[in-house]
């Protein structure tokens, strides 16, 4: 009887945590439309403001034009002026009595000679509206102007992998604990295999099994802070319990820094300054993972292992006195 009680209280606990898991997964995904209509609010934004510049250029180029044209409307009027005067002297001329006509015939004749020299007019060149400018490649060049302006990250963190202490922000590039805006969903985080129950870790959302890979992490740090590490986790290795395999990391604890390798002794590492900017450099195909202090320009550690499975990056933190951030832009 106890056993079968027992079994009934299991599948009682499993029914209360799909239960959970439901209305987190309702959480998520409310939270999750709520950034993506942000971040489209954003593009939605910027091509407005890209439209209003494309219209607003061919608005000037129009005014531009048409007050050139104006202006040699108004050239071409004042020469009608001009010769129209001469046409009027020569012609009053030619009408007067022959004695005063041979008198002034020296200056009609000049005259005549003068208005005749006045060059044709010529069409306007560039008066036109340069459509080809304005419309030509139009999408590709709104759309580099748009990548151009847009963050890209080499590493986007998995929340579904966070331990419940950990948390991430909206753009999935940055970790703190026990967040705010976070904390009312930290209780609520369902377990799952994908996510860690005793480590303070979470992972990239797409690991690694070839060619040359790098990301620079950002550490905001105050001094006597606990806990941080970056490194490489094995996408095999199981997230339950401790992991002491297919782990590689460089680890900050109260102020040392050392080098992790699964069960292995770590390896302390003397700096003479601390660590505010981290690129990890992966050579999957070399079995090689270097970190370098990018503010120093100084090489920091270099593991070397023959890699066989699918590895993530993996970054992890203790306390609430820092952040870690993974910087935009190919490393």
């Amino acid at each position: 009887m106890k056993i079968a009680k027992d079994k009934q209280m299991v599948y009682i606990q499993a029914i209360k945590r799909s239960f959970q898991t439901e209305k987190y997964i309702e959480m998520q995904a409310k939270r999750t439309v709520y950034h993506i209509e942000h971040h489209f609010g954003e593009l939605y934004i910027f091509i407005d403001e890209e439209k209003k510049k494309s219209v607003g250029a061919i608005n000037m180029e129009m005014i531009s034009n048409i007050k050139m044209l104006k202006d040699k409307s108004e050239e071409l009027s004042t020469t009608i002026t001009c010769l129209s005067n001469k046409i009027r002297v020569v012609e009053e001329g030619l009408e007067s009595d022959h004695v005063a006509f041979l008198q002034r015939y020296q200056a009609i004749r000049k005259l005549s000679r003068t208005h005749c020299t006045v060059p044709d007019p010529q069409l306007v060149s560039g008066a036109l509206i340069d459509v080809v400018k304005h419309l030509g490649n139009l999408e590709f060049s709104v759309t580099q102007k748009l990548h151009q302006s847009r963050s890209y990250y080499p590493v986007i963190l998995d929340p579904n992998t966070a331990h419940r202490d950990i948390c991430v922000d909206k753009t999935l590039t940055e970790i703190t604990m026990n967040d705010s805006d976070y904390s009312e969903d930290i209780d609520k985080h369902p377990g799952s295999p994908e996510r860690f129950n005793l480590h303070p870790w979470i992972l990239a959302s797409e690991g690694f099994d070839s060619g040359i890979n790098s990301w620079t992490v950002k550490i905001e740090i105050f001094k006597g802070c606990c806990s941080w590490a970056i490194g490489l986790l094995e996408g095999s290795v199981s997230r339950h319990g401790v992991i002491d395999k297919g782990v590689w990391s460089l680890v900050y604890d109260e102020d040392v820094y050392t080098a992790h390798s699964g069960s292995k002794e770590p390896v302390t590492l003397t700096l003479e300054k601390d660590l505010l900017t981290v690129r990890v450099a992966l050579d999957w195909d070399q079995g090689l993972l270097s970190f370098f202090d990018v503010d120093n320009d100084l090489h920091i550690h270099t593991f070397k292992h023959i890699f066989r499975n699918k590895v993530y990056p993996f970054f992890s933190k203790k306390c609430d006195e820092h952040t870690l951030t993974i910087l935009n832009g190919v490393s």
